[in-house]
């Protein structure tokens, strides 16, 4: 936008886009293709494009507890994580419902905070996998959830939220193809002001 974003929403809301972030002049969300015509309508838009996410992860089952020597350093200094929150942020979390049998299983505590989480089509709650690495390396540490599904406005203001939630670490697996490659986008921006 020619304007910060956030003086943007209540005309994009007024076409129908459900507003997921804001910053700076960006603004992500969701938004009906019947709309595009009047999105370009808009004054003061610069441009709109179609936002793709992906997450960076393996496909093999994580030996990394005792590959990093985490499982010896609890044993030999006393140290799991207690006093410690770990800010998550992936696709979701609980979208497929499988929180409750973590918590069951004894794979996840019962209070990990979710701040916002993503419930559409290609969710996979690779999050809650990502809380379960987590958990197993540093079971004492407290753990945050925040989606980083919803645009790149949305995940840099996640990074902000779980910094204001107390999170004293913070990790993703996500990447947008989109995201700059020669400066600072908004998301290293977020990463630079926490």
């Amino acid at each position: 936008f020619d304007v910060q974003a956030d003086t943007m929403v209540d005309s994009l809301a007024s076409l129908g886009m459900v507003v997921t972030g804001t910053w700076d002049h960006i603004a992500s969300g969701y938004l009906s293709i019947d709309a595009i015509d009047e999105l370009a309508s808009l004054g003061g838009v610069r441009s709109a494009a179609g936002t793709t996410a992906s997450l960076n992860v393996g496909s093999v089952t994580s030996q990394g507890d005792a590959a990093q020597y985490s499982d010896i350093a609890r044993s030999d200094f006393g140290v799991d994580g207690m006093g410690i929150t770990v800010g998550i942020l992936s696709d979701s979390f609980n979208a497929l419902g499988g929180y409750a049998v973590d918590i069951a299983t004894g794979d996840l505590p019962n209070n990990v905070n979710v701040l916002s989480d993503y419930f559409f089509f290609d969710a996979s709650d690779e999050g809650r996998a990502m809380a379960q690495i987590v958990a197993d390396v540093a079971p004492g540490a407290n753990l945050s959830f925040h989606t980083a599904f919803n645009g790149q406005a949305d995940f840099a203001n996640g990074i902000v939220e779980l910094a204001l939630a107390g999170a004293d670490v913070i990790v993703d697996d996500v990447f947008y193809f989109a995201e700059p490659f020669f400066q600072d986008g908004i998301i290293a921006q977020a990463v630079d002001q926490v």
